[in-house]
């Protein structure tokens, strides 16, 4: 089967032979393959967001995170169709090691798949914060409600973690955040003991401190299946920031007083940081379909969150660490998406 990565002036073919799990758009966790190769010959647009890195107090060394989201549209020749993919990844300033097991803290990111503002004019303006893809008083929830359970865990849970409990409620009516997203992907990208590394239910990249399009980022997705000539799903992707959410909490300690502020019967002293950004994915490399051309043939009218947010800078949504303890092909009644979430065989 013949695939090519699609610019407006060239194809690169290469030949794919992958396992692609098809989901319905709920939740999911995790899947791993070693056979990533979506984005060998590069990708057609990309965007970055920087936050601080993690302090689990005073004396811990500061950094910089930046997520970076990378879009391909990969056209299969012999189908004559195309399909597009969106992946992550993070690098540390200082470079970090984040498959270190002595780090003092273990985390999940969780990716929010298809926003209901998703290609909106509203939300491709967001600055960062996610208060123009998601409502503010979602974002203000989720903040809340995360950071309370991961403070909850922290110190006395960081092994088999399913990274979604930490968004229990989001699809029930009393929810501030309910119906503004159709689907949600996790992993727990840091070790989840002192003697683990990687954590081996996660899929990530040899260093997912270190990774990007080429060096495999821990997880991404496809947005669904079109002819080439319809930009639909790679219009939607480029002016749709990704809400993106970061939570991390001290890990127990192994009785070696490893753990930061934690006994070694993890008794004592409670931090956790969660953070919420919105990744854009709105900078188009030469020769593929821009940001203007996709901002001219959008809809007059889309659908926007209630609340708007403006602004152009890139700053994510936090809390204050914790001391205290493309549409066709598919059904109108429900978008299928196909999610991949992969890693790197050692």
């Amino acid at each position: 089967m013949s695939f090519s990565f699609r610019t407006s002036f060239f194809k690169i073919a290469f030949l794919y032979s992958i396992l692609v799990p098809a989901r319905a758009s709920t939740n999911s966790t995790e899947l791993c393959s070693s056979n990533f190769h979506e984005f060998d010959n590069g990708y057609n647009a990309s965007g970055s967001i920087s936050m601080p890195g993690p302090r689990v107090n005073d004396s811990y060394p500061a950094s910089t995170w930046t997520w970076s989201k990378y879009i391909v549209d990969l056209v299969d020749d012999d189908r004559s169709q195309s399909t597009i993919w969106q992946q992550f990844g993070l690098q540390t300033s200082p470079l970090q090691n984040l498959s270190d097991p002595s780090l003092p803290f273990t985390g999940c990111a969780i990716g929010f798949e298809d926003p209901t503002s998703a290609g909106s004019k509203t939300a491709e303006n967001d600055d960062g914060t996610c208060t123009s893809v998601l409502t503010p008083d979602c974002v203000q929830e989720l903040i809340a409600s995360v950071n309370a359970t991961a403070s909850s865990w922290s110190g006395t849970m960081s092994e088999n973690i399913n990274c979604l409990s930490l968004l229990p409620t989001y699809q029930t009516s009393s929810s501030k955040c309910y119906q503004q997203w159709s689907g949600l992907i996790g992993t727990q990208f840091l070790p989840a003991s002192f003697s683990s590394t990687p954590n081996p239910g996660a899929c990530q990249g040899v260093n997912p401190g270190d990774s990007n399009a080429a060096n495999l980022s821990f997880f991404g997705w496809s947005d669904g299946t079109a002819a080439p000539d319809n930009f639909t799903y790679y219009d939607r992707a480029i002016r749709s920031p990704t809400p993106f959410l970061v939570a991390m909490w001290l890990k127990p300690a192994n009785g070696s007083g490893n753990a930061i502020g934690v006994s070694s019967s993890g008794s004592s002293g409670a931090w956790a940081d969660t953070q919420l950004l919105c990744i854009p994915g709105n900078k188009t490399e030469p020769g593929s379909r821009s940001i203007e051309t996709a901002d001219q043939a959008a809809p007059s009218a889309s659908s926007t969150p209630t609340g708007t947010g403006t602004g152009t800078g890139a700053k994510p949504t936090t809390s204050k660490p914790s001391d205290a303890g493309r549409l066709q092909g598919f059904s109108s009644g429900m978008a299928l998406l196909v999610a991949l979430v992969f890693c790197l065989a050692l």
